[in-house]
Protein backbone atom coordinates (compact mmCIF):
# COMPACT_ATOMS: atom_id res chain seq x y z
CA UNK A 1 0.00 0.00 0.00
CA UNK A 2 1.36 3.38 -0.78
CA UNK A 3 1.23 6.28 1.27
CA UNK A 4 1.28 8.61 -1.39
CA UNK A 5 -1.80 6.53 -3.33
CA UNK A 6 -4.07 6.18 -0.78
CA UNK A 7 -4.44 9.44 1.20
CA UNK A 8 -7.92 9.32 2.67
CA UNK A 9 -9.84 12.62 1.79
CA UNK A 10 -9.06 15.61 4.13
CA UNK A 11 -6.21 14.39 5.21
CA UNK A 12 -2.87 15.67 4.92
CA UNK A 13 0.35 12.75 5.10
CA UNK A 14 3.18 13.25 7.90
CA UNK A 15 6.51 13.72 7.37
CA UNK A 16 8.89 12.42 10.45
CA UNK A 17 12.36 12.96 10.98
CA UNK A 18 12.30 10.22 14.08
CA UNK A 19 13.81 6.76 12.77
CA UNK A 20 11.71 5.13 14.56
CA UNK A 21 8.09 6.12 13.26
CA UNK A 22 9.42 5.55 9.97
CA UNK A 23 10.48 1.99 10.55
CA UNK A 24 6.94 1.27 11.95
CA UNK A 25 4.72 4.02 9.60
CA UNK A 26 7.00 3.97 6.79
CA UNK A 27 6.04 2.38 3.51
CA UNK A 28 9.62 1.69 2.50
CA UNK A 29 10.05 -0.21 6.23
CA UNK A 30 12.80 -0.76 7.88
CA UNK A 31 16.00 1.03 7.21
CA UNK A 32 14.47 3.49 4.68
CA UNK A 33 17.10 5.70 3.10
CA UNK A 34 16.51 9.53 2.30
CA UNK A 35 15.79 11.55 5.33
CA UNK A 36 12.26 12.11 5.62
CA UNK A 37 9.69 9.82 4.32
CA UNK A 38 5.95 10.52 3.88
CA UNK A 39 3.86 7.67 5.49
CA UNK A 40 0.56 6.22 6.89
CA UNK A 41 -0.05 8.29 9.42
CA UNK A 42 -1.99 11.83 8.45
CA UNK A 43 -2.99 14.83 10.28
CA UNK A 44 -6.43 17.39 10.36
CA UNK A 45 -7.97 19.94 11.88
CA UNK A 46 -11.09 19.50 13.50
CA UNK A 47 -12.58 21.80 15.63
CA UNK A 48 -9.30 24.30 15.97
CA UNK A 49 -7.46 21.23 17.12
CA UNK A 50 -4.77 18.40 15.15
CA UNK A 51 -6.42 15.10 15.07
CA UNK A 52 -4.58 12.11 13.60
CA UNK A 53 -5.12 8.90 11.49
CA UNK A 54 -3.29 6.09 11.12
CA UNK A 55 -4.02 3.64 8.21
CA UNK A 56 -2.60 -0.55 9.27
CA UNK A 57 -1.16 -2.56 6.61
CA UNK A 58 -0.75 -6.21 7.06
CA UNK A 59 2.95 -5.58 8.78
CA UNK A 60 1.33 -3.89 11.67
CA UNK A 61 -0.87 -6.95 12.36
CA UNK A 62 -0.39 -9.73 14.80
CA UNK A 63 -0.68 -13.52 14.73
CA UNK A 64 -4.64 -13.16 14.82
CA UNK A 65 -4.99 -10.55 11.98
CA UNK A 66 -5.80 -7.72 14.05
CA UNK A 67 -3.31 -4.73 14.13
CA UNK A 68 -0.73 -5.52 16.79
CA UNK A 69 -1.63 -3.74 20.49
CA UNK A 70 2.66 -2.10 19.99
CA UNK A 71 1.48 -0.29 16.32
CA UNK A 72 -1.40 1.36 18.08
CA UNK A 73 0.39 2.34 21.28
CA UNK A 74 3.22 3.63 18.92
CA UNK A 75 0.34 5.64 17.25
CA UNK A 76 -0.75 7.05 20.35
CA UNK A 77 2.78 8.09 21.24
CA UNK A 78 2.77 10.08 18.08
CA UNK A 79 -0.84 11.79 18.14
CA UNK A 80 -0.35 12.38 21.63
CA UNK A 81 3.41 14.15 21.70
CA UNK A 82 2.39 15.88 18.66
CA UNK A 83 -0.72 17.19 21.00
CA UNK A 84 1.91 17.85 23.35
CA UNK A 85 4.62 19.07 21.01
CA UNK A 86 1.55 22.05 19.76
CA UNK A 87 0.12 22.61 23.48
CA UNK A 88 3.99 24.09 24.60
CA UNK A 89 4.39 26.08 20.89
CA UNK A 90 6.42 23.00 19.77
CA UNK A 91 9.07 22.44 22.25
CA UNK A 92 10.54 19.25 22.74
CA UNK A 93 8.75 17.12 25.11
CA UNK A 94 8.94 13.58 25.98
CA UNK A 95 6.86 10.53 27.21
CA UNK A 96 6.98 10.17 30.68
CA UNK A 97 4.01 7.63 31.20
CA UNK A 98 1.56 6.24 28.49
CA UNK A 99 -1.16 3.72 29.44
CA UNK A 100 -3.68 2.44 27.27
CA UNK A 101 -6.92 0.37 27.04
CA UNK A 102 -7.93 -1.64 24.13
CA UNK A 103 -11.61 -1.94 23.74
CA UNK A 104 -12.20 -3.43 20.29
CA UNK A 105 -9.76 -4.38 17.25
CA UNK A 106 -8.99 -2.56 14.28
CA UNK A 107 -7.59 -4.55 11.16
CA UNK A 108 -5.55 -3.58 8.37
CA UNK A 109 -7.12 -1.39 6.20
CA UNK A 110 -8.99 0.70 9.05
CA UNK A 111 -8.87 4.55 9.34
CA UNK A 112 -8.21 4.35 12.42
CA UNK A 113 -8.44 8.23 13.89
CA UNK A 114 -7.01 9.45 17.79
CA UNK A 115 -8.36 12.74 18.57
CA UNK A 116 -5.97 14.13 21.81
CA UNK A 117 -6.90 16.12 24.57
CA UNK A 118 -4.14 18.54 26.59
CA UNK A 119 -6.06 18.06 30.18
CA UNK A 120 -3.70 19.75 32.01
CA UNK A 121 -0.59 21.71 31.56
CA UNK A 122 1.41 22.66 33.47
CA UNK A 123 5.17 24.53 33.44
CA UNK A 124 7.18 21.39 33.14
CA UNK A 125 4.19 18.40 32.61
CA UNK A 126 1.69 17.91 30.39
CA UNK A 127 -1.31 15.65 30.89
CA UNK A 128 -2.82 14.33 27.82
CA UNK A 129 -5.67 11.75 26.34
CA UNK A 130 -6.72 10.02 23.81
CA UNK A 131 -8.94 8.21 21.89
CA UNK A 132 -8.53 5.72 18.40
CA UNK A 133 -12.07 5.43 16.60
CA UNK A 134 -12.80 3.34 13.81
CA UNK A 135 -15.96 5.59 12.44
CA UNK A 136 -18.31 5.57 15.63
CA UNK A 137 -16.43 2.65 17.34
CA UNK A 138 -14.02 3.08 19.96
CA UNK A 139 -11.38 1.01 19.58
CA UNK A 140 -8.58 1.86 22.51
CA UNK A 141 -8.17 4.85 24.80
CA UNK A 142 -4.59 6.12 26.31
CA UNK A 143 -3.79 8.77 29.35
CA UNK A 144 -0.09 10.26 28.95
CA UNK A 145 2.31 12.64 30.88
CA UNK A 146 4.53 14.70 28.99
CA UNK A 147 8.18 16.58 30.29
CA UNK A 148 9.01 19.38 28.66
CA UNK A 149 12.66 19.86 28.41
CA UNK A 150 14.62 22.36 29.63
CA UNK A 151 11.41 23.36 31.94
Amino acid sequence: MSADSEIPEGWAPIVTHDPFEKDVFGERGPGSEGGTITFAFYDRTEDGRRIFAFRPELRHANGLGIVHGGAIMTFFDASLGSAAWDAVERSPAVTLTLTSEFLSPARPGDLLICRPTVTRKARSVLFVRGEITIGTRLVATANSVWKVLGA
